[in-house]
């Protein structure tokens, strides 16, 4: 009977939206470290080169300050985004009807989390690919010879930061869509009002979720970059920043269709609900025209009246394939 009272009906509705995103997150994830097997060999062909080459000019010098600082500044909108983002995550998931339910819900994601920490601490570093995002500029930074042990520990120290706060939001992020769904009620008091109140949630949270994810890619394409200011031959830097924004690409598009894994299930949810509220009149003096009153009250499914939504959905897929240009392009 505890077991039951845990898992409730609407916890179990509301944990239905977690498997398409994750679902596709994971397969991503999975598909990354199998088929991207010749990425660990570019990190080792860029450490060669520079333990063979730590003479570098003037030039290349500028160009590294400018490319640190890029990243430095990621770093800083990074851990922005992310603490405005973890304060909403928090206020939706402690408004969960029961404090068993928060418990599932924070479980879960812990769980997926903590999971994919313990998987990066057993796997070689040398050879799986996603590890290699992590270390690829790390290790060639080491490699450069340019850095006291010191600023190496703090550059280490910052990435591991960034990197823990990756692993947590995503999942979290999730559950946090879940809250939100969990919040239907199945009697005849659900009302208009609690759909809207829902509907507007979901699209915050979708519009939090493209923020980090876009400074996420940004970050990851400036973190890539960083090493390449090092070298010398404009044709070997054109070729490997070709493949540093593939890598953002790949996970832009990643990120893209996991948050429309979460935004689209949960809004079509909710319409259908306020559709067929409005229908049966539950709601005295509602417009007695379902499609209306969605476009009144921006939940139609249009895609003119989905287009801010649109947008938030398809950003960090934007943003990772103008990746080369962020050098150019960032406001600073």
């Amino acid at each position: 009977m505890k077991f039951q009272r845990i898992i409730s009906k609407d916890s179990l509705y509301a944990l239905r939206f977690i498997i398409a995103p994750f679902g596709i997150l994971f397969l991503g994830k999975i598909l990354f470290e199998l088929l991207a097997f010749k990425f660990p060999e570019l990190n080792s062909n860029l450490i060669e080169h520079f333990s063979e080459n730590k003479e570098f000019s003037s030039a290349i010098i500028f160009q590294e300050s400018k490319a640190r600082l890029l990243w430095l500044t990621s770093v800083l909108l990074y851990f922005f985004v992310s603490a405005v983002f973890g304060v909403f995550i928090w206020n939706i998931l402690r408004q969960s009807l029961t404090k068993a339910t928060l418990l599932l819900f924070i479980s879960i994601a812990l769980f997926f989390s903590i999971s994919e920490i313990t998987y990066f601490f057993l796997v070689d570093s040398s050879k799986s690919p996603l590890a290699t995002i992590f270390l690829f500029t790390f290790d060639s930074l080491h490699a450069s010879g340019q850095y006291s042990e010191n600023e190496l520990n703090t550059v280490y120290t910052t990435l591991s930061l960034i990197n823990l706060i990756a692993i947590f939001v995503v999942p979290f992020g999730i559950l946090t869509g879940c809250c939100i769904m969990h919040k239907k009620q199945r009697s005849s008091k659900t009302t208009l009002n609690d759909l809207l109140r829902q509907s507007q949630l979901i699209k915050e949270l979708l519009a939090g979720g493209s923020a980090i994810m876009v400074i996420g890619i940004a970050h990851m394409q400036l973190w890539l970059n960083w090493p390449l200011s090092f070298l010398a031959d404009d044709n070997a830097r054109l070729q490997i920043g070709a493949i540093t924004l593939a890598v953002s690409q790949y996970w832009g598009v990643i990120y893209t269709l996991t948050m429309a894994a979460v935004y689209l299930p949960a809004t079509f949810s909710l319409t259908q609900q306020a559709s067929s509220i409005i229908q049966s009149g539950q709601d005295e003096g509602t417009n007695t025209n379902p499609e209306l009153w969605l476009k009144e009250h921006k939940m139609s499914l249009s895609l003119h009246d989905q287009i801010p939504q649109l947008v938030a959905v398809i950003a960090p897929m934007l943003f990772g394939s103008f990746g080369s240009m962020l050098g150019n392009i960032m406001p600073f």
